[in-house]
C-alpha cells in the first residue's frame, strides 16, 4: 500500500506483483510521508469522514497534552467529552468536508489547567481518485495573522499536492523509459522550468536518459557528458547534496561548465541516491534567474521519489530477466515445477507436467483443482498438510496418470512470503520416482527376506566392513553377547562385543590376510563364566568381485569341549575300572591267603606256646626275655601283631570291595533298603583322605528315629560325596569345621533331612542363582557336580536346598519325603511304624 496525498491508501498491483516488499513501498512511502510532514513544523492532524483522527504529529499531541493511545482513531468529542469548544471545532471540520472548501479560522483548545488557548487553523479537504472527499487535514499555528498563515500553509499544501501527484505519476509504470518520460514531463510542467533532464550513471560518465522538452530542443547539450569533473551534476553526486547556480552568466564557474553552452541562467542538480545505489541526477534549468535554493527541501523529496521509482523500475527489469531465465530452466527440467497463487490458481506449470501426469500445462491453468484430483485419495491428506504447513519436507505420494496407471512421485511444496509476512503463493516440484521406488521396494523386500533368514539362524552372526563397523547383526548375536544398545549398526565390533579400544589381534591378522575363509578358537568371559567359541570368517564380495566385508559366524563349543573332556574322563574311568578290577583280583588273592592262613598261624603259635609252658619251669619263663621284652609281654605283643595283620587284611578287603562298587556301572533306578547312618559313614570313608588333610574338626549327628529308606544307594552316596568334596574346597578359615546331620522333619513336613554344613567362604548372592546350572563353576572343575546332584536327588524323589552367607559358610539340605501311613509310597520309600 502507498499513500496518495497523505490520506488515501491505494494498491499498485503491478508493483506488488513483481517487486519484493523489502525493496519497495512501505519503507519508501513512509519516508516520503515523513519528509512531507517535515515541511510543516506546526501542529497537524488528519481526520476521516467521521471526524476520527487517522494521523497527527508530535506538535499536535503537545498541544492537546495527550499521547498516541488517547488520540488515535478517536474524535475530538471522545477525547474531551461535554466540552462546547471541542464540539464547535468538530463541527467546523465536518463543515469543511461538506463544503469542500479550505477554511482559515480561530482554533480554541483547553490546556491541562483548563485555560482556553487561541490558535489559527487552516483546514483543507482530501480527495480520492474519483474526486470524492474522504477526509480533512488541519494545520494549527500560533501568533500569526490569518492571512499570512493562510498564504504559507496554502503554499505548503501546493507542495504536498505536487509530491502526491508525482507519486501517482511514477507509480503508473515500471518501465524505465516510460517512467523517465512521464516524470520529466510532470516536473517540467509542475515546477515551471525551461528544461528537466534525467541523467543516469554509466561508469564514470553520465548518460542522458530522458528530457523535457526533447534533447534536440535544448541547444548545446550532448546526450553523454564525459567531462564529469567540470559538471555541476558530478559535484552533486560527489557531495550527495543538491547543487545549484542561480545566475550562471555571472558565476565564476560558467567557463568551466558544459551546461553554459545551453543558454540557461539558473541550474540545479538533484542527486538520485538510495541507501544501496547511486542512479544519477535530476537536473532542472531556467533561462531566467530563479532561486532554486529556496526550493531545496521540495526538490530533495522529489529526488527521493524519483530515486526509489528508478530503483523499483530497475528491479522490475532485473526480475523480468530472472523470471525469463527461471522459465528457461524450469521449462527444461524433468520435474513438474509449479507455482500456485494465494487464490489457488496455477501461475506457472512446467512442460514436464505432461510426462508425469499426462496433462499439459494448459490443463492446470484451466482447472486449478486438477492436481488434487490426480492425487490418490489415500495420499491427499499428505498434500493438504504440505500446502498448509509453513515448511514441508519432501514426501511421497501417488498420482494417477492420464493413461490410468499409478505413478509414485516425490513432492516438495512450501509457502513463499514477503518480508511483511504477506503470502505470495505456493512453490512446488514433483518428480517421478516410480522406477526408483519399485527398485527400492524390491531391495527392501530382499533386505527383509535376508534379515528374516539372518535372524532365524540360532548361532550368533554379524557382518563388518573394512573399518570393523557392524553392518548387520542377528538377534542371536544380540542375545548371546547381551547387547542392549539399539544403535549397534555402524559401531566398531570390538567396542560393542569385547569392550575393547582396538581390534582383537587374531581377527585383525586374519582380516588383513588374503584368506577367503578361516576359523579359530577363542575363550571369552561372559556373565555366567568362561565360554569357548569358534569364530568363522567368510569374505563377502560386491558386484565388482571386490571384498566388500566379512561375515563373522560364532559357534559356542563350550558344551562340546566339556563333553569332550567328560568323554576323556569316562575313558580314563573306564580304564581305571578295568585296572581296578585287575588290581582287585591280584590283591584279593594274596590278601585272602593272609586272612585265611592267619587264624591257622595263630592256632599254631598258641599250640607251641602251650608246649613251651609245659616243658619250661615257671621260674625260667618269668626270667626269660625276648627282644628286650619279658616273656609274658612278648607273648602279648606277638598276638597284638597278629591281630593288626588280620585287621589290615580286612581293611584291604573292604577297600577293594568299595572300589569295585564305585567303578562298576550304576543303575540309579534300582532300589534297596538303605540305613542313613550306613550311607553317611560310607561317604565319609570314601572322602576320608581328603577330609582329614584339610578339616580339623568333623562332627556327625545321626538321629536314632530315622527310618530305613528304600532308595538307590549309589545315587544318595554320590550326592553326599560331591557335597563333602565341595565343602572341603570352600574351606578358608584357620579352624575348618565340617558337620553332617541327619534327622526327621516336623510333623507337618514329614521327611528325612540330611545336612552338610561347613564354615567356609560361603556363596555370594550373584552366584547363588547359578550354582545348580550346568557348567557353572567357581573353580577349575567341570561345573556339573551340583547339576548332577540335584538331578539325582530329584530322581529318587527328594529335593536339595542351600542356605549360605558370604564369608560365613554354607549348608546344603537334602530332603527325602516320608509317608505318614507307613509302607511303600509312590517314590518307593519304606517307612517304619512308629
Amino acid at each position: 500500500m502507498i499513500y496518495k496525498g497523505l490520506y488515501h491508501p491505494i494498491t499498485v498491483k503491478e508493483l506488488l506483483s513483481y517487486i519484493d516488499d523489502s525493496q519497495r513501498s512501505h519503507k519508501f512511502w513512509r519516508d516520503i510521508f515523513n519528509s512531507i510532514i517535515k515541511l510543516i513544523s506546526v501542529p497537524l492532524y488528519v481526520k476521516d469522514r467521521e471526524g476520527r483522527f487517522i494521523y497527527f504529529n508530535e506538535k499536535f499531541l503537545d498541544l492537546l497534552k495527550k499521547n498516541y493511545k488517547d488520540v488515535g482513531s478517536k474524535t475530538l468529542l471522545d477525547i474531551f467529552p461535554n466540552d462546547p469548544l471541542c464540539e464547535k471545532l468538530h463541527k467546523m471540520d465536518l463543515m469543511v468536508m461538506e463544503t469542500g472548501r479550505e477554511s482559515i479560522g480561530e482554533y480554541f483548545i483547553r490546556d491541562s489547567q483548563g485555560r482556553i488557548l487561541k490558535r489559527h487553523c487552516l483546514r483543507s479537504c482530501f480527495f480520492d481518485d474519483l474526486e470524492r472527499i474522504v477526509g480533512v487535514i488541519g494545520v494549527i499555528e500560533e501568533g500569526a495573522q490569518s492571512g499570512s498563515i493562510g498564504q504559507v500553509l496554502s503554499n505548503k499544501f501546493k507542495e504536498i499536492n505536487i509530491i502526491s501527484r508525482l507519486q501517482e505519476v511514477v507509480s503508473k509504470s515500471l518501465d524505465t523509459e516510460v517512467l523517465v518520460k512521464q516524470a520529466t514531463k510532470f516536473i517540467y510542467e509542475t515546477l515551471n522550468v525551461d528544461a528537466c533532464l534525467l541523467l543516469l550513471t554509466q561508469g564514470e560518465n553520465l548518460l542522458l536518459k530522458g528530457s523535457y522538452p526533447e534533447l534536440s530542443a535544448i541547444h548545446g547539450l550532448k546526450a553523454e557528458i564525459s567531462q564529469i569533473r567540470r559538471c555541476l551534476c558530478k559535484l552533486s553526486l560527489k557531495k550527495k547534496k543538491i547543487q545549484y547556480i542561480e545566475d550562471l552568466k555571472s558565476s565564476k564557474s560558467s567557463g568551466r561548465l558544459p551546461c553554459s553552452m545551453a543558454g540557461f541562467t539558473s541550474l540545479v542538480s538533484v542527486p538520485l541516491i538510495t541507501e544501496d545505489r547511486v542512479y544519477g541526477v535530476l537536473a532542472l534549468a531556467s533561462k531566467t534567474e530563479r532561486r532554486f535554493g529556496s526550493e531545496a527541501e521540495l526538490l530533495g523529496i522529489i529526488g527521493g521519489i524519483v530515486s526509489v521509482a528508478l530503483k523499483n523500475s530497475l528491479l522490475y527489469q532485473d526480475l523480468k530477466k530472472a523470471n525469463a531465465r527461471y522459465k528457461i530452466v524450469a521449462d527444461h527440467t524433468k520435474n513438474f515445477e509449479f507455482w500456485i497463487s494465494t487464490q489457488g490458481d496455477f501461475q506457472y506449470a512446467s512442460p514436464a507436467s505432461e510426462n508425469i501426469t499426462g496433462f499439459p500445462p494448459k490443463s492446470f491453468y484451466k482447472d486449478a483443482t486438477l492436481l488434487e484430483k490426480l492425487i490418490l485419495p489415500q495420499d491427499r491428506p499428505l498434500w493438504h498438510t504440505a500446502v498448509q504447513e509453513e515448511s514441508s519436507s519432501p514426501f511421497t505420494m501417488r498420482i494417477r496418470h492420464k493413461d490410468g496407471g499409478i505413478r509414485w512421485t516425490e513432492c516438495t511444496a512450501y509457502k513463499i512470503y514477503k518480508d511483511n509476512n504477506e503470502l505470495l503463493g505456493i512453490r512446488g516440484s514433483i518428480s517421478d520416482i516410480t522406477k526408483s521406488y519399485e527398485a527400492k521396494r524390491a531391495e527392501e523386500k530382499s533386505q527383509k527376506l535376508l534379515s528374516s533368514i539372518f535372524n532365524s539362524i540360532n548361532d550368533p552372526m554379524f557382518m563388518i566392513n573394512h573399518e570393523y563397523e557392524i553392518q548387520m547383526i542377528n538377534k542371536a548375536a544380540l542375545n548371546y553377547f547381551d547387547i542392549r544398545d539399539p544403535k549397534t549398526l555402524g559401531k566398531k565390533c570390538f567396542q560393542v562385543i569385547s569392550n575393547r579400544n582396538s581390534p582383537c589381534g587374531k581377527c585383525a591378522s586374519l582380516l588383513d590376510s588374503e584368506l577367503l575363509c578361516t576359523d579359530f578358537e577363542k575363550t571369552i568371559l561372559k556373565r555366567d563364566g568362561e565360554h569357548i567359541i569358534r569364530v568363522f570368517l567368510h569374505r563377502v564380495y560386491d558386484e565388482a568381485h571386490a571384498i566388500d566385508g566379512t561375515l563373522v559366524h560364532i559357534k559356542d563349543i563350550t558344551l562340546e569341549k566339556v563333553i569332550e573332556r567328560e568323554l576323556i574322563n569316562s575313558e580314563k574311568l573306564s580304564m581305571l575300572g578295568i585296572l581296578s578290577a585287575s588290581m582287585a583280583h591280584e590283591i584279593n588273592h594274596p590278601n585272602n591267603l593272609i586272612l585265611f592262613n592267619l587264624p591257622i598261624l595263630k592256632q599254631y603259635i598258641e599250640a607251641l606256646l602251650e608246649l613251651i609252658r609245659q616243658e619250661t619251669p615257671k621260674k625260667t619263663l618269668e626270667l626269660l626275655e625276648l627282644f628286650g621284652l619279658r616273656y609274658d609281654q612278648f607273648i602279648e605283643d606277638l598276638f597284638n601283631l597278629l591281630d593288626d595283620i588280620y585287621q589290615g587284611g580286612k581293611r584291604i578287603e573292604a577297600i577293594i570291595n568299595r572300589l569295585q562298587l564305585f567303578v562298576q556301572p550304576s543303575d540309579y533306578k534300582s532300589r534297596s533298603k538303605v540305613a542313613v547312618k550306613e550311607i553317611v559313614e560310607r561317604s565319609l570313608n570314601m572322602c576320608a583322605s581328603k577330609i582329614y588333610k584339610v578339616v580339623k574338626s568333623v562332627e556327625v549327628q545321626i538321629a536314632d528315629d530315622i527310618p530305613t529308606l528304600y532308595i538307590n544307594r549309589e545315587a544318595l552316596e554320590h550326592v553326599l560325596v560331591n557335597l563333602l568334596l565341595n565343602a572341603i574346597q570352600a574351606m578358608d578359615k584357620p579352624e575348618p569345621y565340617l558337620c553332617i546331620r541327619a534327622y526327621r522333619g516336623t510333623a507337618w513336613d514329614e521327611s528325612i533331612i540330611i545336612e552338610v554344613i561347613d564354615n567356609g567362604k560361603g556363596i555370594g548372592d550373584s552366584e547363588l542363582s547359578k550354582i545348580f546350572d550346568p557348567f557353572y563353576s567357581r573353580n577349575r572343575s567341570t561345573g556339573l557336580g551340583l547339576f548332577i546332584s540335584k538331578n539325582l536327588i530329584e530322581t529318587i524323589g527328594g529335593t536339595i536346598e542351600v542356605n549360605t552367607k558370604k564369608g560365613y559358610g554354607t549348608t546344603f539340605k537334602i530332603k527325602i519325603p516320608v509317608s505318614q501311613s507307613g509302607g511303600w509310597n509312590s517314590n518307593g520309600l519304606l517307612h517304619n511304624d512308629h
